[in-house]
């Protein structure tokens, strides 16, 4: 370990205590606060790992966030986008357009919707196959009821309907 790697500027360790102080409520950048003011009071990762019941990366990562950053580094960073709102937008397109066809108009062997048969269908029409549960989840947006389809049985025989109330 270097000499100086836990020098740390007085103004900064002014906030970083502020932030850490014991009466204050915990949160995430609290917790965040104490794990690097206890390293830049000279306890090692492995203490701290094990006080806050945390990895020792994890220490890492948070000593290495405040001295690129300060106290700023010590804040969620934004997530990069799992393109979800590329996939709603597609099923916006996708969905209302296909519910309202019969599967047999389509060219598939069934009377009615599952989710299943829409996921292959949006992959046919879009080159996407999206999650059942995002299908779901967008039918359900979109106000459309999903219910399991009620099986009937019915005759070609004229008189089934009048032969059935008896």
């Amino acid at each position: 370990m270097r000499q100086n790697s836990r020098q740390i500027d007085p103004q900064a360790l002014v906030e970083l205590r502020q932030l850490a102080h014991p009466r204050r409520r915990i949160s995430r950048i609290t917790w965040r606060a104490r794990i690097v003011l206890g390293f830049f009071e000279g306890e090692t990762y492995r203490s701290l790992a094990r006080r806050f019941r945390c990895a020792q990366p994890t220490i890492a990562r948070w000593v290495s966030r405040f001295r690129e950053s300060g106290v700023a580094g010590l804040r969620n960073r934004p997530r990069r986008s799992s393109g979800t709102g590329r996939r709603q937008k597609l099923l916006a397109v996708f969905l209302p357009d296909t519910v309202h066809k019969s599967p047999r108009t389509l060219g598939l062997a069934r009377d009615r919707w599952t989710l299943q048969s829409l996921q292959a269908q949006c992959a046919r029409q879009t080159g996407e196959r999206p999650s059942l549960e995002s299908l779901r989840r967008s039918l359900k947006r979109f106000g459309y009821s999903w219910k399991r389809a009620k099986r009937t049985i019915t005759s070609p025989d004229p008189d089934y309907e009048r032969k059935k109330g008896q």
